[in-house]
């Protein structure tokens, strides 16, 4: 499990937003945590996933894009710690 810690209300409000039902089965949002009940990699790959219908969808220049780009440095630094 990949716990992120320390999230901005934007910050939740896009995984809220961006997530589909199936990837919530795997996802927690708190008030300023996520946990994802996935590997490392998986995580790396969903919030990739999330970040490209972000963009998709209104751009890479505004929320939700903008506000998943703290979550996606946090995963990204979990993944450099396990190294």
């Amino acid at each position: 499990m990949i716990k992120i810690t320390r999230l901005t209300w934007h910050n939740v409000q896009a995984l809220q937003e961006l997530l589909t039902e199936q990837e919530r089965e795997h996802v927690t949002v708190g008030q300023t945590v996520a946990a994802f009940d996935l590997s490392l990699a998986e995580t790396q790959r969903l919030i990739t996933t999330l970040q490209q219908r972000a963009a998709d969808a209104g751009g890479t220049g505004r929320h939700p894009y903008q506000s998943l780009l703290a979550v996606a440095r946090k995963v990204n630094a979990a993944a450099e710690a396990a190294r």
